[in-house]
């Protein structure tokens, strides 16, 4: 056996392909995806079924939610010493539509990289919402993307508007791009 062989963290939970997949189990009644595998009944409430296909699940997703974890998990989670904080994501699987919670490769920050922020305006008043404004940045190595969308509701002056900013590290602005969005996408 050579050295660089490799080794499960969690047994059974993946394949040791050279394009690794999750492992995860299919209802054969109601065909709902599970992760981890499942093997005695199956968790949807409409269903009683208790036989289940193992299947290869998705390698694609969509990002649905992401964090850094800043500070060592609890046992029985080992962390290396000394702790390097590390990203978590929740991705929804392409193909089936379902939600998985892991870490993200190693050396990637994304405190560092995004940074989404949203801006609420509200009138305790009259009741009403008078502005929601997001932000939404990243930033790569030489580059940053800044993306402002704001929606104003002052009647008579109610608009959406956005700006698109590009910046080069050490040299600026490349570009700088705001306007309506009432004009683009109608009221």
């Amino acid at each position: 056996m050579s050295n660089n062989s490799r080794v499960a963290a969690i047994e059974g939970w993946y394949t040791l392909e050279p394009q690794p997949h999750l492992i995860g189990s299919r209802c054969r009644a109601c065909g709902t995806y599970f992760f981890p595998r499942l093997s005695s009944f199956c968790r949807n409430p409409a269903c009683e079924g208790n036989a289940f296909d193992e299947v290869k699940l998705s390698r694609t997703g969509r990002i649905w939610s992401y964090t850094n974890a800043c500070y060592p998990p609890p046992p029985p989670f080992v962390a290396p010493q000394p702790f390097v904080p590390f990203a978590i994501a929740a991705v929804e699987l392409e193909a089936e539509r379902m939600i998985v919670l892991g870490q993200v490769a190693a050396g990637i920050d994304v405190s560092k990289a995004f940074r989404l922020d949203t801006q609420l305006n509200y009138d305790a008043r009259s009741g009403k919402l008078l502005e929601d404004r997001s932000l939404f940045a990243f930033k790569g190595s030489c580059y940053t993307l800044f993306l402002e969308v704001r929606e104003l509701r002052l009647p008579p002056n109610s608009r959406r508007d956005y700006r698109f900013v590009v910046n080069l590290k050490d040299i600026g602005t490349l570009l700088d791009v705001n306007g309506s969005l009432d004009h683009i996408f109608g009221q």
